[in-house]
């Protein structure tokens, strides 16, 4: 059997810009909507588009409940967690004539969903003048940048050396890799930015004609027996600098050297990122379910002392009662909730011990 339980070696999501064709819907996956073919939107969720995103990627592929948990939610499989099970029954409800038939998304027992419609993606209409610009020229999307949309651009070369450029390509695509992990976050895809390798860029430029709020950038500096990876986050609306770190190392394997490297700075910009949009969602007059989210998240990440885990408790339950299909709120819910009672135990056994 044609299994995702743990992660697909391919994916056939379709380029950036094209909409996709299944039965009688097509989806859009720049501009995140759902409609019918014959006209009218149909409202998903973040979480629902989310899934439908993932049977997009894997059509006629058997994708078990753990693989769909970590893909959307970063959670480990719990044979007692049902999240997906209703988050798959909901979707539904949205797509299928008949949410009994399961004609588009298959149960597969003791296995996972599989999606069992072909998909088309619909060739791009291009008008005579776009149909001359050069590949790497990109149309400026009008579009409100979605919530945690990066890029990482290819990091320079500051070795003289065209041997290293395979080094510092590979750290280039290996962070995006680790960062399209993030929960909630939309990657741009590595073909996409190498567009703009070798070229001097404006990230206000780069942010408008990919349509993301993030531009991550670095170089990469050989020396001696030493390797600098310099990185930097930046507000691609307010071309400002968020964050920025250098990481200096003794050479030794390249590949474990490489790995450590995009391991460390993706964890450094998981929590950055998070805070950078937690710091939007506090300016938010009304805001969602996610701007509650990563406000939650935005204190988790401060530590576990109890102020910030009850803080990031409170956050999470708003964001499930504007969203009660919210999985990363309920992951985010359980994962404080647990914090706080192994805390309260832990206060219990030392208030026995005097």
């Amino acid at each position: 059997m044609d299994d995702a339980g743990s992660a697909p070696a391919k994916s056939s999501l379709p380029p950036r810009g094209a909409p996709v064709r299944f039965g009688d819907f097509t989806l859009d996956l720049d501009g995140c909507s759902l409609s019918k073919t014959d006209g009218g939107d149909i409202p998903l969720t973040r979480s629902e588009f989310a899934l439908l995103r993932e049977f997009i990627r894997h059509p006629g592929r058997v994708l078990s409940r753990g693989y769909l948990l970590d893909a959307l939610a970063g959670k480990r499989p719990d044979p007692f967690d049902r999240s997906i099970d209703m988050l798959v029954g909901r979707l539904r409800r949205r797509i299928e004539p008949d949410a009994k038939q399961q004609r588009l998304i298959v149960t597969v027992p003791g296995e996972g969903y599989k999606f069992a419609v072909p998909i088309k993606a619909e060739a791009l209409k291009l008008s005579s003048e776009s149909a001359t610009r050069k590949p790497t020229t990109f149309l400026p999307n009008k579009q409100e940048p979605p919530r945690l949309s990066m890029v990482v651009l290819p990091f320079a070369n500051l070795s003289g050396d065209p041997e290293q450029e395979h080094f510092v390509d590979g750290v280039t695509e290996s962070l995006t890799t680790d960062l399209s992990r993030i929960r909630g976050g939309v990657i741009i895809a590595r073909n996409t930015a190498f567009a703009y390798k070798g070229k001097p860029v404006d990230v206000k430029t780069v942010g408008r004609e990919l349509n993301v709020r993030y531009v991550i950038e670095g170089s990469v500096q050989r020396g001696g027996d030493r390797m600098r990876v310099n990185v930097q986050l930046i507000d691609a609306e307010m071309g400002s600098h968020l964050w920025a770190e250098r990481f200096d190392k003794p050479l030794t394997d390249l590949f474990d050297m490489q790995n450590e490297i995009v391991v460390r700075l993706a964890s450094a910009l998981n929590d950055q990122l998070v805070a950078a949009e937690a710091r939007r969602a506090e300016k938010a007059p009304t805001p969602d379910s996610m701007d509650l989210y990563f406000q939650g998240m935005a204190w988790i990440n401060k530590g576990h002392a109890p102020e910030n885990v009850a803080r990031a408790h409170s956050c999470f339950d708003r964001a499930l009662i504007a969203d009660p299909g919210n999985v990363d709120a309920l992951v985010g819910s359980a994962r404080a909730g647990r914090t706080r009672r192994h805390m309260d135990q832990a206060r219990r056994r030392r208030h026995r011990q005097m």
